[in-house]
């Protein structure tokens, strides 16, 4: 018999997983077909070349000079054909001429997407936490996700931290430069899909999720699962941009992954110097698992060592 866990969140693993397989497939087709349409859309740009686009798109978001050049193309053309556009010099026009379109790119040109315990650097953070957790004795501690995406970072470190100390001294900030996402992260919501992705001891922590539908046909609430509210409660979220906003600082828990490898080197450091100001002395900073691109070029002058060779960073309790 198929595995299941008891409570308001019931499900059965053999339906999770069958469900999940299908989607995924789905998905995967998707990818293939983006991945065709990029191929093309290089081969040939249009009537406007990719970089003198890229200039184009610069006027309209400034904010992009700071960008790695090449990761702006692909999202700016993945955010084309999206939107049904193989020609980037067409969706400049169309951009230019709607602001709901120019807010929706400008928000989406970090996006990748996230996942639920994403890489490895699960075991590592646990462990420096339980360290860190053994020679402090505060009321709060102060968790900040920057450039939380869907929010499924933020519930994982939640369920993570559960294991470690009460839920209510645990206060936790998310922010984003996208509204949407935000929105997303504070209901709490995501599709049954991904609930493969939460080790079963924290299923818990999940409930079907009932809300009324928009129209008869409307089934898509049967696919969806939702965080129990004294999850949710725990999350206040910010909207944010790591370029030209102020920080928010004293924190014991910065996990920042997969945003600082858009940007170029320039402002890769101002971004990892200004993290490494918001944590508390003691605290930690996680990276993407991508260390080479995302990782810290000369820690010790920022006062941080590097745990292992994971994206994980301690700051000096002298400091």
């Amino acid at each position: 018999m198929a595995k299941s866990v008891k409570g308001k969140g019931a499900y059965s693993l053999a339906f999770v997983r069958l469900f999940s397989f299908l989607v995924k497939m789905g998905n995967n087709f998707n990818k293939l077909r983006v991945r065709f349409g990029l191929r093309r859309m290089s081969r040939n740009p249009g009537n406007v070349s990719d970089w003198e686009a890229i200039d184009r798109f610069t006027e309209l978001i400034p904010e992009m000079k700071y960008y790695n050049r090449s990761d702006a193309l692909y999202q700016i053309r993945l955010r084309a054909l999206a939107n049904g556009y193989k020609n980037l010099g067409q969706w400049l026009q169309r951009v230019s001429s709607d602001p709901e379109d120019l807010r929706e790119l400008k928000e989406n040109l970090t996006f990748v997407g996230s996942h639920f315990f994403r890489g490895d650097v699960w075991p590592t953070l646990k462990r420096q936490l339980e360290n860190m957790l053994s020679v402090r004795d505060k009321e709060k501690i102060n968790v900040w996700c920057a450039g939380c995406s869907n929010g499924k970072e933020v519930y994982s470190v939640l369920m993570l931290l559960s294991d470690l100390v009460p839920l209510d001294k645990v206060s936790l900030l998310a922010t984003d430069y996208n509204r949407e996402m935000l929105r997303q992260c504070e209901a709490g919501v995501y599709s049954l899909r991904t609930i493969d992705e939460i080790p079963l001891r924290y299923w818990p922590f999940t409930e079907k999720y009932n809300e009324e539908r928009k129209t008869k046909k409307d089934f898509s609430h049967l696919f969806q699962f939702r965080f129990v509210s004294r999850l949710r409660e725990l999350v206040q979220t910010r909207l944010v941009n790591l370029l030209m906003d102020d920080y928010p600082r004293g924190f014991d828990l910065i996990l920042c992954r997969n945003v600082i490898k858009f940007f170029e080197n320039d402002s890769k450091r101002k971004v990892q110097e200004r993290l490494a100001d918001s944590v508390n002395p003691g605290g930690i900073i996680v990276v993407s698992d991508e260390i080479e691109r995302e990782g810290f070029p000369d820690p010790e002058s920022l006062g941080l060592t590097r745990v292992g060779n994971s994206c994980v960073y301690i700051k000096s309790a002298q400091i």
